[in-house]
């Protein structure tokens, strides 16, 4: 099965802000109050994204091929 390639990450409906690490931990990417990123620049890797709300923090693991 073939999956298209991912360019753009979407949160939730409300604005965020999104940060991207690589993993040795070093910033890539981040964006404030928005409700998606572009990933499209990223070479291939494992990487972490946080969303930020007022509330919580939430980070999760993604594997850009």
């Amino acid at each position: 099965m073939d999956v298209p390639p991912i360019n753009k990450i979407r949160a939730v409906s409300k604005p965020v802000n999104m940060e991207i690490k690589n993993q040795l931990g070093q910033h890539m990417l981040s964006v404030t109050k928005q409700t998606q990123i572009d990933i499209s620049s990223l070479p291939s890797g494992l990487y972490f994204i946080s969303f930020e709300s007022e509330q919580k923090v939430i980070t999760k693991k993604f594997i850009k091929e």
